[in-house]
């Protein structure tokens, strides 16, 4: 006999089952991977720019 598991998804944050409808637990887990999600683009677009320094300075130093 095979049990049927109801429809659900899994909280973005905490991975906790949740009804199919939500994407978060509640409002705290929403939040955090917000915050989250920001941090890590914010982290991105300074490496991204720390490239481009760096790159910079290298095409620089080659033609002096």
């Amino acid at each position: 006999m095979v049990e049927r598991i109801p429809q659900h998804r899994h909280c973005r944050q905490c991975d906790k089952a949740i009804p199919a409808e939500k994407q978060y637990c509640d409002e705290n887990c929403e939040n955090s991977h917000k915050e989250a999600v920001k941090s890590k683009k914010r982290q991105l677009l300074v490496f991204y720019i720390i490239m481009i320094i760096v790159f910079i300075a290298a095409v620089v130093m080659s033609f002096a």
